[in-house]
């Protein structure tokens, strides 16, 4: 095996005008809004297409929300700076992102599909360059910007209220894509920031599992009800694949960033949901209230956490909360761990996703060909 660099890798690339969205401006100093994010992630993504992809004929089709979203996958990836909290997604349906990853591991001339994992592992790579992009272009604005962890979705990440989002669809060549802008109301404060250049420890992954349960326990009673049982489970043995959903918060440090989960399927978070808001089963719940009430829950657990570990001199920033509809892909350097817990008669996992400690040899198969 070898690395067939790409033809454009050395190319300097910048998004044409005609392409980039005009930024608005800023409702407060230092604040970006939806535009901004959008016309920085797009130039981001036409350097990928030419330095990753080795394509140069990238073209915005333009604003859309009519994406499939019942076949929808792709990566997210948080951002957090002084004044701003959002998300970065590239999107596209199962084939779209088995062409994508294909064409990012060099492997385009391959008539079969790549392995799942394969194809979730690419397109969490191709996000996280993008975004190192973004993170370099934005250097002089916000030299404080940070990054939370990859993830890769089943599924389509509903919004939080009062967060909004923007989506464009782009073409790479053939291949097509659409990029996803989620912002938050919420302006992080600059006091954490100037923590955060003071803190150095890293907690374990065990350590991230006692603090959530701890404020899971501590939360419970007063808002949810008495948790009944408590045991580590797999998510495997509760809920089939295509019926977990979930709620997850990124929290990010300055050495670390994890990723705090709650995961059901649709009827416990509806049970828990109702338990939470204190309304019978005659009361009719749409699918976006129990969403706003599991992210509701899992902010207060992440609130409790971060006052935790302030306490042990550990600041951290909460990101946005997203609710998925589907399934979320743990990849080969990230671990989990997951604790199961009964709340009357529903079940629950709590889950912590971080970056391992030590990272595995990289496969021979990214970014190379086989030789003949």
């Amino acid at each position: 095996m070898h690395t067939a660099p790409r033809e454009n890798q050395n190319r300097s690339s910048s998004l044409p005008a005609a392409s980039r969205p005009q930024a608005a401006e800023s409702g407060a100093p230092g604040r970006m809004n939806l535009p901004d994010w959008m016309g920085e992630a797009l130039a981001a993504a036409f350097d990928v297409s030419l330095t990753s992809l080795g394509k140069d004929s990238y073209r915005v089709i333009g604003v859309t929300e009519n994406y499939d979203r019942d076949n929808v996958i792709g990566a997210y990836l948080p951002m957090i700076s002084q004044d701003d909290a959002v998300i970065i997604g590239i999107l596209s349906n199962k084939l779209g992102c088995q062409e994508l990853a294909k064409y990012f591991l060099q492997m385009e001339s391959q008539p079969e599909e790549i392995s799942q994992e394969d194809m979730a592992d690419a397109i969490r790579e191709m996000l996280n360059i993008l975004c190192g992009v973004v993170k370099r272009q934005m250097a002089e604005r916000h030299p404080i910007l940070k990054t939370g962890l990859p993830v890769f979705v089943e599924g389509d990440v509903a919004l939080a209220t009062g967060q909004e989002a923007l989506c464009m669809k782009v073409t790479i060549g053939p291949l097509e894509m659409y990029v996803r802008i989620i912002l938050s109301p919420a302006m992080p404060q600059q006091e954490l920031y100037d923590q955060l250049r003071k803190a150095g420890k890293r907690l374990s992954l065990s350590q991230w599992l006692t603090e959530m349960t701890t404020a899971f326990f501590v939360m419970t009673p007063k808002t949810i009800g008495r948790a009944d049982h408590f045991a580590v489970s797999d998510i495997a043995d509760q809920y089939r694949r295509e019926d977990v959903c979930g709620a997850y918060m990124p929290l990010i440090g300055e050495t670390e960033a994890v990723l705090l989960g709650l995961i059901s399927n649709h009827e416990g978070f509806d049970a828990i949901a109702r338990s939470f808001m204190g309304v019978e089963r005659t009361f009719q719940l749409t699918g976006e209230d129990t969403a706003d009430a599991i992210k509701e829950i899992l902010n207060i657990i992440s609130g409790l956490i971060r006052r935790q570990l302030a306490e042990q001199k550990l600041p951290f920033h909460m990101g946005l909360p997203i609710f998925i509809n589907g399934y979320l892909e743990v990849s080969d350097d990230q671990e989990a761990a997951r604790v199961m817990v009964g709340i009357q008669n529903s079940k629950m996992n709590l889950v912590v996703i971080r970056k391992k400690t030590s990272r595995k040899p990289e496969r021979n198969a990214r970014h190379s060909k086989p030789t003949a």
